[in-house]
């Protein structure tokens, strides 16, 4: 301000100065060049210093009403400035406190701190430090004046205090201290701000830090703390330590892996749950082994979750299931044997049944080739070999439930084969069935007696929600793996779909449908639906089930589609094939080896037996010798008491890498029958064998093979110098 009135000072005294020299210099000139006579000239000048009066007296004026009226803008344009500064300094949420630096007086404060103290100003600036202190150490005046001088000697300070308002109620404050200079004075600025909500969390958290402690030590669920960069251990509860014998001391700083405590069986599922973890940032039972300490293995339930203490920390938490496990597996067997009582009595019922028909048909073919009347007799043939067929199907359905087998996959269409397990499950019923399907269904690689019996099981779980009639509606659809839910694996499905219009299921219930033993019903096993779901599980495929209860229930199984759509050879076409070549039959009953080599001779092949496996792989190395090699083979996968077709195949191979192997075995889900490829054969035939299927089992083999001439056929029959129709006991030596 001083500078402001200085400055226009000199702007008025520098304009005086200068217009009463351009008076003096130009006046008297002026007036002699006016006019010459003495008189006037001095009249002249009379008149030019009343003149000069005038004029120096207006401008003066100006210039200071100029002058005053900038100097009164400045003023209010600092006084709203300072009353702006005023109301900020006021309304700051931080109570303000100056300090005289040297005795610690207070000089003045703002009305928060009036607010916050409960004082008036006047009342406030005559209290001390230690008047607005707990006063008990360390919140005392003499701790404040430590305080203050740390600032003045060291720079700004921020630390918590304990203040006392003016009825004696103290409170936690948050206070800083730095040097300021006011009016040309240095002083001490002290912001406090009131943190008492912001002490109680904390003294709530610390609670809850010390509940949560004290649940992960004492909690009976197996945990353990990690580092997320490196794996060691910063952490584990009495829980975990007696479940892998561990002291803490042997555990924390360790890792999990191998050079600290072994946790992990298989290192490969820690590193799957790991990057589960770090995708999902929480994962709940994943089952995995893990290890103690004396070695023992022992089966988990892992579940892992981050940390909100620190971005480089996570918990995970481990229930031993072992015994659950060794547990459900006895009850599984017991349920197994209980069941079994039940289950006999329906197997002999349906055997019954089916030998009953057999037996009916056969005398039907008798009594029509006694009256000579062959079409009739093939008829009833033909309706014998197809309750034969059904029959063969249950026995291998038995096999499979009793062993657990993998399913025996081929290629082919799901529709028909959905259609026929519907119509079979629903015969004699009051259910009313529509079935829907794609034009061309794609092709599943499937077990068309598993995927089948899962078709039935569904089917009577329909009916029997249906007591008294209902409607089922079945779909086959394809499904591209661009439409498929999003929760399901994205490639190309055959969708099948189960619409029943019965009582439905509870929601409480709906999620527990398929795990084994679990029943709604009283007279129920709960294995119905648990085979349902793990048929289609064995399949690569999904099930799922939703319902409502009074309206019906949906089941929804989804197969994948065959990676090659190839269709199937027809039984027609290999009907009419005729065969070529040396083929060997390896199995240790006459009856089978019989069978066989009638059919391979009728069919146009020579046929070399062998009762053991010595036996077939000394034929294969004289027919190697003499130039006429075995073009394939058809060897029983297991033979008692030696080794069996899985044992030689390999040999066979060896000796003659273009011979073409097929494995045979009465039990369809054995893993060598479902995947023959992995085992070293080329295909692979079920046992008791049928014609058109051993026909078509060697035409999949050699599917250029042509028919051929009757003196063909006829001079392999002879070479082989037997009667294709005369039974063949092979010499067991």
């Amino acid at each position: 301000m001083k500078d402001f009135l200085r400055s226009r000072l000199l702007l008025i005294v520098g304009g005086y100065v200068v217009l009463s020299a351009l008076w003096i210099a130009f006046s008297d000139g002026l007036a002699a060049h006016l006019s010459n006579d003495p008189e006037v000239v001095v009249a002249l000048n009379a008149g030019k210093v009343w003149l000069f009066v005038v004029l120096t007296a207006g401008v003066l004026y100006g210039a200071l009403r100029r002058r005053d009226r900038a100097v009164e803008e400045r003023h209010a344009s600092l006084s709203a400035r300072a009353e702006e500064l005023q109301a900020i300094y006021d309304n700051a949420n931080e109570a303000i406190f100056v300090h005289d630096m040297a005795t610690a007086r207070i000089v003045d404060c703002n009305q928060r701190a009036c607010e916050m103290f409960r004082y008036g100003r006047d009342r406030l600036a005559a209290c001390s430090i230690a008047d607005l202190s707990e006063g008990i150490p360390p919140y005392d005046g003499e701790h404040a004046r430590v305080w203050g001088k740390r600032a003045v000697e060291q720079g700004p300070h921020l630390f918590e205090w304990r203040s006392r308002r003016s009825d004696g109620a103290c409170f936690w404050s948050e206070v800083g201290l730095r040097l300021g200079t006011i009016g040309g004075e240095v002083r001490v600025l002290a912001a406090i701000r009131d943190i008492t909500d912001r002490k109680r969390d904390e003294e709530a958290f610390r609670r809850n830090e010390e509940r949560s402690v004290t649940a992960f030590r004492t909690g009976p669920v197996a945990m353990l703390i990690t580092r997320r960069s490196d794996g060691v251990c910063l952490d584990a509860n009495e829980a975990f330590l007696a479940q892998t014998g561990y002291a803490r001391e042997e555990v924390i700083g360790q890792t999990t892996l191998s050079d600290g405590i072994n946790l992990w069986v298989n290192p490969d599922v820690r590193l799957s749950l790991w990057q589960e973890l770090e995708a999902k940032k929480v994962i709940h039972g994943l089952e995995a082994e893990y290890r103690r300490k004396d070695g023992t293995v022992l089966l988990g339930l892992f579940s892992a979750s981050l940390l909100p203490l620190g971005s480089d920390s996570r918990i995970i938490a481990v229930v031993d299931i072992t015994v659950k496990r060794a547990l459900e597996a006895m009850m599984l067997r017991t349920e197994r044997l209980e069941s079994l009582g039940v289950m006999a009595g329906g197997i002999a019922h349906d055997f019954n049944n089916l030998l009953a028909s057999v037996f009916a048909y056969l005398d039907s073919a008798k009594e029509s080739l006694r009256v000579r009347d062959a079409r009739e007799a093939e008829e009833s043939l033909s309706h014998a070999l197809s309750v034969f067929g059904r029959a063969r199907a249950l026995t291998q359905q038995l096999l499979a439930l009793a062993k657990g087998d993998a399913p025996l996959r081929r290629t082919q269409p799901v529709d028909e084969l959905v259609r026929k397990a519907v119509v079979l499950a629903t015969r004699g019923s009051d259910c009313e069935v529509s079935f829907a399907s794609s034009p061309e269904t794609w092709f599943c690689d499937v077990d068309e007696n598993q995927i089948g019996q899962a078709i039935e099981n569904l089917t009577l779980n329909a009916k029997q929600a249906m007591p008294r009639g209902g409607r089922l509606d079945v779909r086959v659809e394809n499904v591209p793996s661009a439409a498929m839910p999003k929760h399901l694996p994205a490639r190309d499905h055959v969708h099948i779909s189960m619409r029943d219009t019965g009582n439905g299921i509870r929601g409480e219930h709906l999620s527990r449908i398929f795990d084994p033993f679990f029943a709604t019903k009283p007279q129920g096993s709960g294995l119905r639906l648990a085979t349902v779901a793990s048929v289609v599980r064995k399949h690569e495929g999904c099930v799922e089930a939703e319902s409502e209860v009074g309206t019906g229930s949906v089941f929804h199984i989804w197969l994948p589609r065959a990676p090659a759509q190839t269709q199937a050879m027809t039984l027609s076409t290999a009907d009419v094939l005729q065969g070529r070549g040396h083929v060997l039959v390896l199995d240790d009953e006459a009856s089978i080896l019989n069978f066989a080599a009638a059919i391979l001779r009728r069919s146009g092949y020579e046929v070399s037996l062998a009762r053991n496996a010595e036996q077939a792989v000394a034929l294969a190395e004289l027919t190697l010798a003499s130039g006429q090699p075995f073009r394939a083979a058809i060897l029983d996968v297991a033979i008692p008491d030696g080794p069996g077709g899985k044992e030689i195949v390999h040999r066979l191979k060896m000796l003659d890498p273009t011979i073409k192997v097929l494995a045979s075995s009465g039990c369809a889900g054995d893993d060598v029958m479902a995947r023959p490829a992995d085992f070293g054969f080329d295909g692979s035939v079920p046992k008791p064998y049928l014609v058109h299927e051993l026909r078509a089992a060697l035409a999949r083999l050699f599917p250029s093979d042509q028919p051929e001439s009757d003196s063909t056929s006829s001079s392999r029959h002879a070479f082989a110098g037997q009667d294709p129709d005369r039974p063949i006991t092979p010499d067991p030596s």
